[in-house]
C-alpha cells in the first residue's frame, strides 16, 4: 500500500501552511492509516481501483480527505458534536459509492 494522498495535498486541503513540519509525521501517519479504514469499508484494495495513470477515484480521494481532516481536527476518541457526524455520514456516502457489496 503506497501513499494515494500525498503529504502536500493532505496539508493543503487541512490548510497547514506548507512550511510548517510540526505535524508532518502526524498526517503522514494519518494518511496511512486512512487508506486502511477505506480499504476495510469499501472491501476492496485501494491499488485494484486506481486509475491506469495511478490516480483515486474522485469520491475516494474526497471521502479520504474528509477523513484526514476530520482525525486532524479531532485528536480524540469521543467528539460530542454533531458537526462531527455530519461529516462521517459524508465520508460514508462517498465511500459506499466503491463499496464491493460481493466481499
Amino acid at each position: 500500500m503506497g501513499a494515494y494522498i500525498t503529504l502536500s495535498e493532505a496539508k493543503e486541503h487541512l490548510v497547514v501552511d506548507a512550511a510548517y513540519t510540526g505535524d508532518d509525521q502526524y498526517i503522514e501517519d494519518l494518511i496511512l492509516d486512512v487508506e486502511e479504514i477505506v480499504e476495510s469499508e469499501i472491501c476492496v484494495p485501494i491499488s485494484e481501483i486506481v486509475t491506469e495513470k495511478g490516480a483515486l477515484p474522485r469520491p475516494l480521494r474526497r471521502a479520504m480527505l474528509l477523513l484526514i481532516g476530520s482525525y486532524y481536527k479531532n485528536r480524540e476518541d469521543e467528539i460530542q458534536n454533531s458537526e462531527s457526524a455530519r461529516m462521517r455520514q459524508a465520508s460514508d456516502r462517498l465511500m459506499s459509492l466503491l463499496r464491493n457489496y460481493e466481499r
